[in-house]
């Protein structure tokens, strides 16, 4: 590819981002979509380089389309779509990182985390009491 070529291609990309991003700030929800699925991959890449778990980064994606939805009305042209969702996606990752850490220095624990996890999600079981009484046991015998 020539360097006019790829100046050219720069360029379109950059032209489609901001008729998305115009049509996000008209209240297109379609538009909004076209933007997840242009950018969900690199931005759970970042994630994940920052978390190293996959279901951290797939939290921290969610997180970061909800605020890029819920600011995308104050993009203000400054700069390439790009660089503000990148902005967004690396401070969420640097909030994310910075929040667990006091869990982990007070001894708080994956397995912790695990039963927490498994709790929220046999809330709405029926068994509650015997599953609870279960992971409780499992965790007490680590």
């Amino acid at each position: 590819m020539s360097i006019l070529a790829g100046e050219i291609e720069v360029k379109a990309v950059k032209e489609i981002d901001t008729a998305l991003v115009r049509a996000c700030q008209r209240g297109d929800i379609e538009a909004f979509e076209q933007i997840f699925r242009v950018y969900r991959n690199p931005v759970f890449r970042l994630a994940y380089r920052f978390t190293g778990n996959r279901d951290d980064a797939e939290d921290l994606t969610q997180e970061i389309f909800l605020k890029v939805f819920e600011n995308i009305g104050s993009f203000r042209y400054e700069s390439s779509f790009a660089t503000w969702l990148y902005r967004i996606a690396v401070n969420t990752c640097m909030n994310f990182q910075r929040d667990k850490k006091p869990a982990e220095s007070l001894g708080v624990t994956n397995d912790f985390w695990e039963v927490a996890l498994a709790l929220k999600r046999f809330v709405s079981g029926e068994n509650f009491s015997v599953k609870l009484k279960r992971k409780l046991r499992r965790f007490r015998t680590r």
